[in-house]
């Protein structure tokens, strides 16, 4: 994401519990100030009787958190600075240099859960609604599914597959990716689906889609579109429980 210039996009998204499906809409926003990279991400989804809305809001110094369900709400940050700093103690052959490269929030955080956790085949050139785009599907890395099937783990390891069906209900066995395969966009994620093979059915069931699309170029796009007032109330800092989820030293 660090690559791309200012920009803004509008949001679908598609959860499936069951055979329930939830939609759900937003944007994004991203701007290109100086060496670094802010951004702004808004979903909102109905459940039921009741509105859910997630906002990840960067500006030069944190990342906020804004989490409204019904009549509970919610504001919390990370501060990047410490972020960085931690990465590159843990590993200094290769520090993130901009904030926009830490993977903390928004779509570079699901771009880099998709680098760790998945293993993609080959990309297939494709063009949709007159975009040139890269089309991959990715599976669980071996280590990453040994750790959640700790009673295989072992001949997955040796490069068995799992037993059929022995995935926890909630997690996908597979990713599909689109991307951009041309300037000014290359690699911009069009396109994102989890989905599960249901054998009840024989067909693979998808989980949760998420889709930018009307992407637009935007250098005139205001920074205070990145901003948080100073004064918000209750306002909880996630930085050093950040850091401990993720085995960081802070700094």
């Amino acid at each position: 994401m660090t690559l791309h210039p200012s920009l803004e996009a509008k949001v679908r998204q598609r959860v499936g519990i069951r055979d329930q499906y939830m939609v759900g809409s937003g944007a994004y926003l991203q701007l290109r100030y100086g060496e670094d990279v802010r951004f702004r991400l808004e979903l909102r989804l109905q459940v039921g009787d009741q509105l859910t809305s997630l906002q990840h809001i960067t500006d030069n110094r944190y990342l906020y958190i804004r989490r409204d369900t019904g009549n509970t709400k919610s504001i919390s940050r990370i501060d990047l600075k410490r972020v960085q700093t931690a990465r590159g103690e843990a590993d200094r052959n290769n520090a993130a240099r901009h904030y926009g490269s830490l993977g903390v929030g928004g779509l570079s955080q699901l771009l880099h859960g998709l680098a760790e956790n998945f293993v993609f085949e080959d990309p297939e050139s494709a063009t949709i609604s007159g975009v040139n785009v890269w089309r991959m599907n990715g599976a669980w890395k071996p280590e990453m599914l040994a750790k959640l099937l700790p009673e295989q783990g072992e001949t997955i390891l040796a490069g068995q597959l799992p037993t059929p069906g022995s995935l926890p209900l909630q997690l996908p066995d597979q990713v599909s990716l689109v991307v951009g395969r041309d300037e000014p966009l290359p690699l911009f994620p069009y396109r994102v689906e989890f989905s599960r093979y249901d054998s009840d059915v024989n067909q693979r069931r998808s989980m949760l889609i998420m889709e930018l699309f009307e992407v637009r170029l935007r250098p005139d796009l205001d920074p205070r579109h990145f901003e948080v007032p100073d004064n918000e109330q209750d306002l909880v800092d996630e930085t050093d429980a950040y850091l401990r989820k993720h085995g960081l030293v802070s700094s």
